[in-house]
C-alpha cells in the first residue's frame, strides 16, 4: 500500500465531501478519526469505500492526529485537515513523487493557500504558511501538543511548490467556536510550560498582533477581509493571554 490519507474531524459536514473528493483517486485508504461529531460527517464520509472511520474522544490536536497516523497502513501518509483541499496540481505532484517512486526526501513541506468567502488571502503573513503534511510513516512523529501539532523528524525535508487550499472559516459562528477552542487549549499549554503574563501584556500584546498583521504584513491590501482577519487575530491573542492570566490567578 503506497499512500494513506489521514484526517481528524469534528462536525465537518460542510467540508468533508470536498476534502475527500480531492484525494480519493490517489489514496489507497483514507483514515478518519472523528471526535464524536453530532452532524452528518460520518454519514457523508462512509459513502466513500476507501474510508475507515473511527470515533474517539478528542485528546488534543497532536495525539488525535497521531492516532490517525497509527491506523495507516500505507508507506506514505498525507495528513490533512477536513477544511483543506488538495489542488489538481498538487495531486499530480504527489502522484509523481509517491506513486511513481520519484521522492528524494522522506518528508515534504507544502504551502497553504488560505481562502475565506472564496477570496484568496495574499497578505497579512498568510501566504507564508506551510505544513509538513506528506511523509513516510516511519520518518518521525507528531508533536503531542494540544493545538497546531506538526510532524517532527530528523530526516531532510523537501519543499513542494504546488499548494493546498485551506478554507479558514465557514461563517462567524464557526470562527468564534474555533477561536474559543484554540485559545483555551493554547492557554493551558502555556500555563503548563510555566509561561507568565501580566495584565499590561494582556491589554497591549493583542494590539501589536493586529498592527503587525494589518500594517506591517500588509493585511490592508486584502481589503475588508484583511481587516476582518486582523481583528480575529487580535481577539485570539487577547483570549489566549487573558485565559492564561486567569489560570495564573
Amino acid at each position: 500500500m503506497k499512500l494513506s490519507v489521514a484526517i481528524i474531524t469534528f462536525n465537518e459536514e460542510n467540508n468533508i465531501k470536498r476534502t475527500l473528493d480531492a484525494v480519493y483517486d490517489i489514496a489507497d485508504e483514507i483514515i478518519i478519526v472523528d471526535s464524536n461529531s453530532t452532524d452528518n460527517t460520518k454519514r457523508i464520509a462512509l459513502r466513500y469505500s476507501k474510508v475507515r472511520f473511527f470515533n474517539e474522544d478528542f485528546k488534543g490536536d497532536g495525539l488525535q492526529k497521531q492516532s490517525a497516523i497509527d491506523k495507516c497502513k500505507g508507506e506514505w501518509v498525507l495528513l490533512i485537515d477536513a477544511d483543506e483541499e488538495v489542488t489538481l496540481r498538487l495531486k499530480e505532484k504527489i502522484k509523481y513523487l509517491v506513486l511513481n517512486n520519484n521522492a528524494k526526501y522522506d518528508v515534504y513541506t507544502i504551502r497553504l493557500v488560505s481562502i475565506i468567502n472564496m477570496k484568496v488571502i495574499r497578505f497579512g503573513g498568510w501566504s507564508k504558511v506551510t505544513k509538513r503534511i506528506l511523509f513516510k510513516r516511519n520518518s518521525g512523529q507528531i508533536s503531542p501538543v494540544a493545538v497546531h501539532a506538526s510532524w517532527q523528524t530528523n530526516s531532510p525535508i523537501g519543499f513542494i511548490t504546488e499548494s493546498i487550499n485551506h478554507y479558514l472559516y465557514r461563517d462567524p459562528h464557526h470562527q468564534i467556536d474555533k477561536l474559543n477552542l484554540y485559545s483555551t487549549e493554547q492557554s493551558k499549554v502555556n500555563f503548563q510550560k510555566g509561561k507568565k503574563i501580566t495584565l499590561f501584556k494582556v491589554v497591549f500584546i493583542p494590539f501589536y498582533h493586529f498592527i503587525k498583521m494589518y500594517i506591517f504584513r500588509l493585511g490592508f491590501l486584502d481589503g475588508s477581509t484583511g481587516y476582518y482577519l486582523a481583528v480575529v487575530n487580535y481577539f485570539y491573542a487577547f483570549s489566549k493571554y487573558y485565559k492564561l492570566y486567569q489560570l495564573q490567578k
